[in-house]
């Protein structure tokens, strides 16, 4: 917790089923977040633990830019709180596990 705020700047959106895991572990340690969203990742991670923007042209990097004086005016501690909390309870390593030992437990 001790990053403000990490930028994340994702590049396989070209390849079909990508996933970046940095908003895992960044927004999983308590950091807040702007970052460039990927198909599919309001279905993983709630909108409102991260700041998003939706390409590299002059107005993703505006948008990028205006999140970031934001946070910098504000107290995101609250947040901050609230992603690690989530990121523990829905994406640890233990709760992953948990699943996948019950996907074979289910096929056998």
């Amino acid at each position: 917790m001790s990053a403000r705020c990490i930028l994340g700047l994702c590049t396989g959106y070209d390849v079909l089923g990508y996933i970046d895991v940095r908003p895992f572990q960044y927004l999983g340690t308590g950091a807040c977040m702007i970052m460039r969203t990927f198909p599919g990742m309001d279905y993983l991670i709630p909108d409102h633990l991260y700041y998003g923007f939706d390409s590299y042209d002059s107005a993703g990097v505006a948008q990028a830019v205006k999140h970031y004086n934001s946070i910098c005016q504000m107290n995101t501690i609250t947040q901050q709180t609230e992603a690690f909390y989530y990121m523990q309870n829905n994406h640890s390593c233990k709760v992953r596990l948990k699943y996948v030992l019950e996907k074979l437990q289910n096929e056998s």
